[in-house]
């Protein structure tokens, strides 16, 4: 499937929020966030976080795909990602690799990523650094 990526600015999040929310859903738990508030809140009133969406070509309703990022300290970093297709952003890393020069980032970190990931993102000349292990207590 071919898609379209872009950010979403802020003061519009409200316009896609009912169609990226159940993406989201799975990083409340999986993530710990709080609630699909919290979320809303980092991207849409604290700005905090940007919000990028995947969307099948020529259909906007058909959302497969939203990553949060934002910048601290030089790096670019992917916080979250939601949806079932990896290649549907990852057709777009160099979307992400400008923003983030654009931004004076000097390294791109995604975070929380899936173990399965390392191959696709290792064509994008993206490395595993690390892995993360967490208890619930």
């Amino acid at each position: 499937m071919e898609t379209e990526f872009s950010a979403v600015p802020p003061d519009k999040t409200f316009l896609v929020w009912n169609k990226v929310a159940p993406l989201f859903e799975k990083l409340v738990v999986r993530h710990n966030y709080s609630s699909l508030e919290e979320i809303f809140k980092r991207i849409g009133v604290d700005k905090t976080h940007l919000l990028w969406v995947a969307w099948e070509k020529d259909n906007l309703e058909n959302v497969v795909l939203a990553l949060l990022t934002y910048v601290y300290d030089g790096i670019l970093v992917i916080s979250s990602c939601a949806g079932n297709d990896i290649e549907s952003w990852l057709d777009h890393f160099e979307t992400l690799e400008k923003f983030a020069k654009d931004n004076d980032c000097n390294r791109i970190q995604i975070r929380s990523a899936r173990k399965g990931w390392s191959k696709p993102l290792k064509k994008k000349g993206i490395n595993v650094i690390a892995y993360t292990y967490e208890k619930n207590l």
